[in-house]
């Protein structure tokens, strides 16, 4: 666990929602790479996500891991309301943010972020791969994020690697303004953070345990460590994104068909072999993971319960 005194930098003016970077280091927003747009958030949207890599040996020379395979872990995406946080500065990490901040693990956090959804804070969660690391590129994740105009939050995190528990991300981002329109590009700066659970400043794994855990701080540009920061030409430092994350919201999406949580769930029947199953698909609560799936027997009466996936165009 490494201490770094807090400190404010002062950085681009921001498009209306934000303060430019948020005090704490959470993100910085990129306004000519953001564009509000004039659909209501009353709507349901779904939003795709770009995440371009800025953690190169050029950009952060000090300390660099060069030769140690620096990489991320998978990165965990989730939409939510306000009175959610996955993680956020000074907060004590949860199980599931040690996990993926330590060794590069999701299952804890999925598993937490399952136990919200049931407890209605989180509408829409997944992991995905992550940009290759050590040069700068892009990676359009795996899914798209559903959002609504309750559940217009989001948060997302992962691993530094090799590292003892840094991670990046963001947390409480809204994809909504003020005004309750849907962005329609929403590009953000995400920086370096210490997750508060293992000691250790150095790119190394399998560090002591930092015992209790404290909470989560962000990379600063003071104290002796010189990680994720450089130089500028008068030999200032400064502290230095490793990456952007991006979302762009789509005029339609397979993947989000529906994220209101007072949505009529849909029923149809597909066949399955020489038998038909009757699904309907839970939408509002379960995210098109698993259906609550009858079959038919031949005499018309309901069969045994089957476990089994929506299709993505539900009936369709």
């Amino acid at each position: 666990m490494l201490v770094f005194k807090s400190t404010i930098l002062v950085l681009l003016a921001a498009v209306p929602l934000t303060t430019g970077m948020d005090l704490n280091f959470n993100y910085e927003v990129i306004p000519e790479e953001t564009m509000i747009g004039t659909h209501m958030a009353n709507d349901p949207a779904s939003f795709s996500v770009e995440w371009r890599n800025l953690w190169t040996e050029e950009r952060h020379p000090f300390s660099y891991p060069n030769g140690r395979n620096p990489h991320w872990s998978n990165i965990v995406l989730a939409s939510h309301s306000e009175s959610y946080s996955m993680w956020c500065n000074d907060c004590i990490a949860t199980d599931g943010i040690e996990h993926i901040s330590e060794v590069g693990g999701t299952s804890t956090l999925l598993s937490e972020l399952d136990d919200q959804e049931k407890k209605n804070t989180v509408l829409h969660f997944f992991s995905s791969s992550s940009p290759q690391g050590y040069v700068d590129n892009t990676k359009i994740l795996t899914q798209d994020i559903c959002v609504n105009k309750d559940y217009s939050f989001v948060s997302a995190i992962s691993m530094i690697a090799p590292s003892p528990d840094w991670f990046t991300g963001l947390y409480n981002l809204p994809l909504a303004t003020r005004r309750g329109r849907w962005y329609d590009q929403l590009s953000v700066y995400i920086f370096a953070w210490d997750a508060g659970t293992e000691e250790g400043d150095e790119f190394r794994f399998n560090n002591a345990n930092t015992s209790p855990r404290e909470g989560m701080t962000p990379f600063t540009a003071e104290g002796n460590s010189k990680l994720f920061v450089s130089e500028d030409e008068n030999g200032t430092l400064r502290v230095l994104p490793v990456g952007t994350l991006t979302f762009k919201r789509n005029t339609a999406s397979t993947q989000c068909i529906e994220t209101s949580k007072n949505a009529t769930p849909e029923t149809f029947v597909v066949k399955r072999g020489i038998r038909e199953i009757e699904l309907t698909c839970a939408w509002p609560k379960r995210r098109r993971r698993r259906c609550n799936v009858d079959t038919l027997n031949d005499d018309g009466s309901k069969g045994p319960k089957v476990s089994a996936h929506c299709p993505i165009s539900c009936g369709k």
